[in-house]
């Protein structure tokens, strides 16, 4: 007997009920695999094939390299473009692969494929930054002649064989902590005079420091959600301006980087003896990952649950064991260099640049509009009460949290994330492409969040940021127009703004 219409619609809603959730097919190896090639095919021709490390040395000196070594004109320009734009698309498709179950293969060919990455960047000479060069004379100063580079400038060596590579800030002393200027003087005592072997082993270093932070991203996001573990390394090692950075341009950010994820990884594990001291040691490198501490001191009295009126906790035994350390830590790393008050000259001289930053931007703005010649002391002293007044207002929300909420360790990689993020926008006076890897760390460990979607889009803008900064003159004439800094602050900044007001919007729109 067949059953009437009623009864039909019954069977088919009970059957429709039963029946078990659709699961998508797992992605293949061979998505990843094409991926992979186009990044691959990219890099070479667009990048490495034409500044090849081995060649091309009379380029280093020139205002921009990487427009010397291609060419000062349009053709040049699309190179470059071309090649970023695959870069980051390939990112952006491989980012999406992520939310989609994936076989055993397509697992590994994501861990083992920026390997390959950074191996053919190793071969590209670094041409969209001068940096590598102070480093290696920085390392020189203290190995080959036992000076003090927080002291000495590279232009005290001018019969130096590499003091040739050093084309500007010549007369500006190391502004880097000790600890990098230890590593520098141990790349330069093993590579010599050679400067092939000498960048190649700055490149290991800083390519060494972004897999490091890679892992521990693994590592750290495993324990808090255990499916974000990949992700979390593919964000990291897969990231276009950091592969740049660390095996193209051999930025010592990243050693900062990598001292930040152990210590978000150790701070997880509340162990704190051991995470304050890694965290010193990324400030013993560059400064500004400091201010984390505060931070970590009130995620180390967090309550172990949560509690339904807040309650003080006394920071735990481990955590002043930790400021013991981080401090024995410092005073031995700074000690082969103090210089009485002087040791921080050249860190100090540092803080009047302004260049491609908000700051730059109102001070012109200032400048321009109203004929206010002496606007920069009062913008730098209207950014730093920003940031005062943000960062207080950072550090009572996180103890309040802390307070009411136990631990999390999403919370404290939340808050340190927009600790960075508001230095970024108020303090960096000279903002440079690179610096937006200091977001890596904790934006990392909250992968599938939108602030990680946003740091995502915030380093595709940094990375096409170089664009107008190397073929400048390609569009604006000499390199002392206001237009390439607007430019390049625009284009950091806008896209990032957009695509945080996209993800936080439809964050909100899913909760609701």
């Amino acid at each position: 007997m067949l059953p009437n219409g009623r009864d039909a619609v019954g069977i088919a809603t009970r059957t429709a009920l039963a029946a078990p959730p659709h699961t998508p097919r797992p992605i293949t190896v061979v998505p990843v695999l094409l991926i992979g090639v186009l990044i691959e095919v990219a890099l070479g021709i667009g990048l490495v094939w034409p500044a090849w490390l081995f060649r091309h040395h009379a380029a280093i000196p020139a205002p921009e390299p990487l427009a010397a070594v291609l060419g000062l004109r349009w053709s040049g320009l699309a190179r470059v473009a071309a090649t970023f734009t695959l870069w980051l698309a390939g990112y952006a498709a491989v980012l999406a692969l992520m939310r989609r179950p994936l076989t055993i293969g397509a697992r590994r060919a994501l861990v083992v494929l920026p390997v390959l990455f950074a191996g053919t960047l190793l071969g590209m000479l670094p041409v969209s930054s001068k940096d590598v060069y102070h480093y290696l004379m920085e390392g020189r100063a203290l190995a080959v002649y036992g000076d003090n580079p927080m002291s000495v400038p590279p232009a005290a060596y001018p019969e130096d064989p590499l003091a040739w590579t050093v084309s500007s800030w010549g007369d500006t002393p190391s502004r880097y902590g000790p600890a990098f200027n230890l590593l520098a003087a141990a790349v330069v005592a093993v590579t010599g005079d050679n400067l092939v072997a000498t960048l190649l082993g700055f490149k290991l270093l800083t390519v060494a420091a972004l897999f490091g932070t890679a892992a521990l991203a693994w590592r750290t996001a495993r324990r808090l959600r255990p499916e974000a573990a990949l992700p979390a390394y593919v964000f990291v090692a897969w990231n276009p301006l950091a592969l740049y950075e660390a095996a193209a341009n051999a930025h010592n950010d990243l050693l900062m980087v990598f001292a930040t994820a152990l210590a978000l990884d150790l701070g997880v594990r509340r162990r704190w003896a051991a995470a304050l001291p890694a965290l010193a040691l990324g400030a013993l490198a560059k400064y500004v990952v400091g201010l984390l501490g505060p931070l970590f001191l009130i995620e180390s009295t967090a309550p172990a649950r949560a509690k339904s009126a807040p309650r003080a906790v006394r920071p735990p035994r481990s955590f002043w064991l930790g400021i013991a350390f981080a401090l024995a830590l410092a005073v031995v790393l700074y000690a082969p260099f103090w210089n009485g008050r002087h040791t921080f000259d050249a860190v100090t001289s540092a803080s009047g640049d302004m260049l491609s930053s908000p700051g730059w931007l109102l001070r012109q703005a200032l400048k321009h509009r109203f004929g206010w010649e002496g606007a920069k002391l009062p913008v730098m002293l209207l950014m730093s009460a920003a940031f005062l007044a943000g960062y207080g207002c950072l550090l009572r929300r996180h103890w309040w949290a802390a307070r009411a909420g136990g631990t999390s360790a999403e919370r404290l990689a939340a808050f340190a994330l927009a600790a960075l993020a508001l230095e970024l926008c108020t303090l960096s006076w000279w903002l440079w492409p690179w610096y937006v890897l200091w977001l890596l760390p904790p934006a990392a460990l909250l992968v599938g969040r939108w602030p990680a979607g946003a740091v995502a889009v915030a380093s595709g803008a940094a990375l096409l940021a170089y664009i107008p900064l190397n073929f400048r003159e390609l569009f604006w004439g000499p390199p002392t127009t206001d237009r390439m800094p607007l430019a390049v602050v625009l284009l950091l900044f806008l896209p990032t703004l957009a695509a945080t007001a996209v993800f936080w919007w439809r964050a909100r729109a899913r909760h609701w």
